[in-house]
């Protein structure tokens, strides 16, 4: 007997949920949970979009109100359309090519850890003899600080720093700075961390007063005075950039650049086009080989 295909649930999509055809009314025919990963719509013309969508729980939404409970100083969440995700705060990121910007729910603040010494703390900081303290290079001024000491190598209790060991094998630092989300500074407390009083009444006044200093981020201030309040979103699938190289993709089929506005633009690098009328050409994003093409059949009698 001839062998024949068999069609299982697991060969169904080749191994790629994205590539299983689906008839759908609407998104919410569109969510497939998949362990950790989260496949989603959106519905077009009919069949499911997939697309993997990084960061989500794949709970449906509608609107942003409909993800708030996944919330939290270092995320912001957000509605595809189709389920909820969670966007890393942008603002976070001080454009200093010599430092690794993160982003601590714990402190409720920005840190920026020097993998080595900036010039200014290429010497040790000076010691002050106190086995109670830690003596610290303050990484934007250079001047030594002696904060007192926690748990571990250059380790400080003091909730309104961040210090770490150095490459050199002296501590290094910063003092925290504690921002409100409506655009102003909060208090820093030193056995607390980052007070953030939501009653505190601290309105943004302009559009510089909400700017995230990303240009994926389209943040702007609503009512400025009295009752101003920032209010923005980031731009889909949008990549800062500052030169062309952020931009460059594994993928030979698409071709990169980095705008004068900050973020990449993304357009067709191979057009898999023969110019001959008998055979179909299609991109496969190899480096070698980019380009396919497959004979044209015409069945008419």
């Amino acid at each position: 007997m001839d062998a024949q295909c068999r069609l299982t649930k697991e060969s169904e999509s080749c191994g790629d949920p994205r590539l299983l055809p689906r008839r759908c009314q609407n998104n919410r025919d569109c969510i497939q949970k998949r362990g950790d990963e989260c496949i989603a719509g959106p519905c077009e013309d009919g069949f499911c979009k997939w697309r993997k969508v990084s960061n989500s729980n794949c709970k449906a939404c509608t609107g942003d109100h409909d993800c708030q409970e996944d919330a939290s100083f270092c995320g912001w969440p957000i509605c595809t359309g189709t389920v909820c995700t969670v966007e890393t705060v942008p603002f976070c990121v001080d454009e200093n090519p010599l430092t690794i910007d993160s982003c601590s729910n714990e402190m409720q603040a920005c840190l920026h850890r020097y993998e080595t010494p900036p010039p200014k703390c290429k010497k040790a900081p000076e010691s002050d003899a106190n086995p109670d303290t830690i003596d610290v290079c303050d990484t934007e001024s250079g001047k030594t600080v002696h904060l007192s000491a926690g748990q571990g190598a250059c380790k400080t209790s003091n909730r309104c720093w961040y210090t770490y060991k150095g490459e050199a094998g002296h501590c290094l630092g910063h003092a925290i700075q504690c921002m409100h989300d409506d655009a102003c500074e909060a208090r820093c407390d030193p056995e607390q961390g980052c007070v953030l009083d939501s009653a505190k009444d601290c309105h943004c006044t302009s559009d510089a007063d909400c700017d995230l200093g990303s240009p994926c981020a389209r943040v702007f201030c609503i009512d400025p005075g009295k009752n101003g309040a920032c209010w923005g979103t980031f731009i889909n699938d949008c990549v800062a950039c500052k030169i062309d190289s952020d931009c460059q993709m594994d993928n030979w089929c698409v071709f990169g650049s980095c705008s004068d506005a900050g973020y990449c633009r993304y357009m067709d690098g191979v057009t898999c086009d023969d110019k001959n009328p008998n055979t179909f050409g299609f991109c496969h994003g190899q480096r070698d080989k980019p380009c396919t093409y497959e004979a044209i059949y015409n069945y008419a009698h």
